[in-house]
């Protein structure tokens, strides 16, 4: 009598067989695949990775950015650049609701309570 890990399936990619349970949906490759098939895509990502720094060290005669990120710590969140808002208080000409607002990237456009426009553009007074 078989029993579920006993079933064993062609794969679409190589033609290997192995346990239907071991099978997984890989995105990369787009289709269901046997392990082997995903740990040789694995592999051969980690290879290409490492041939294109090694070129890019050999190039420029030091580490890619993103190998020294990885090394060091992250940068502070504050690291001497100011932050750029303008946010006011603004009050809705028609409810007189207030709420924040943001001049820099004129946000919200209406009112989070009536939601009428909030800059009064289409407004005939």
């Amino acid at each position: 009598m078989y029993t579920m890990s006993e079933v064993k399936s062609k794969c679409k990619k190589c033609g290997r067989e192995a346990e239907s349970s071991k099978f997984s949906l890989d995105p990369v490759i787009g289709s269901i695949v046997c392990p082997q098939c995903v740990h040789e895509r694995k592999l051969k990502a980690q290879v290409y990775k490492e041939l294109e720094q090694e070129k890019y060290r050999q190039k420029t005669g030091n580490e890619p950015r993103s190998m020294v990120l990885n090394e060091t710590k992250k940068a502070p969140k504050d690291a001497g650049i100011p932050k750029i808002t303008e946010k006011t208080r603004k009050t809705c000409y028609k409810c007189k609701y207030k709420f924040p607002y943001d001049a820099i990237n004129d946000t919200p456009k209406v009112c989070p309570y009536c939601n009428s426009d909030v800059n009064d553009r289409y407004a005939f007074r």
